[in-house]
């Protein structure tokens, strides 16, 4: 299967977070753009 990259902001909270998970669990290849590093490396755990 191809692995789709796909980049998405705000994703440390709302639908952008909801859309990360939900293509994480797709296998998708994710470029996250935050303006919160802190919260953006809280998503990553969370997503490994």
């Amino acid at each position: 299967m191809l692995m789709k990259n796909v980049l998405i902001t705000g994703t440390t909270s709302g639908i952008g977070y909801e859309t990360a998970i939900g293509l994480a669990q797709q296998n998708c290849h994710l470029f996250l753009a935050n303006r919160s590093e802190e919260k953006t490396k809280e998503l990553i755990q969370h997503l490994s």
